[in-house]
């Protein structure tokens, strides 16, 4: 559910300036300047392809007002990155919802819902893939561009920390 993001190599600098550094609290902000960087972009967006891809009957469209979009930075090890993922959440029915089964185009459904849950049938109905995936693979080129220019100013204040 995430499209490729330029700067893997900057994002790999970036975490052995942030060790030369060794301080937790500065660590701290930078994932949250970079995390103020794509939520704003990526939450919108994403429920907004929601809202008009996923089937409106039965509410399954608004399925995604309550959801929470994370952002994750590693700077360190081999899985350097920015993930965005959005979590699953409970419908207004209370019911959890698979939000990656859904955004890769299943959504998986009782037959007829009579009686005990436990002896329902249930079957894999088809539905538009990518209300996640679409609108953050078209957002990847113009949010890296921003968190290269972060990327840089937190090189730099790396920098001059260092130097004094």
């Amino acid at each position: 559910m995430a499209g490729n993001v330029k700067g893997v190599e900057q994002l790999r600098q970036l975490g052995k300036g942030l060790e030369a550094f060794n301080d937790r609290k500065f660590k701290a902000s930078v994932s949250r300047r970079i995390t103020k960087v794509v939520k704003p972009a990526a939450e919108p967006a994403a429920k907004e392809r929601a809202r008009e891809i996923l089937p409106k009957r039965g509410g399954l469209n608004h399925l995604v007002d309550d959801a929470k979009v994370t952002v994750r930075t590693r700077t360190v090890g081999r899985s350097v990155g920015v993930s965005v993922t959005m979590r699953q959440t409970r419908g207004s029915d209370g019911k959890q919802r698979d939000l990656v089964h859904l955004d890769e185009g299943r959504l998986r459904r009782p037959v007829f819902a009579r009686g005990d849950r436990k002896f329902w049938t249930w079957r894999d109905q088809p539905v538009r893939a990518g209300f996640f995936s679409d609108p953050m693979t078209a957002l990847a080129d113009p949010i890296g561009k921003e968190l290269l220019g972060v990327i840089d100013d937190v090189m730099g204040e790396i920098d001059s920390h260092l130097k004094h």
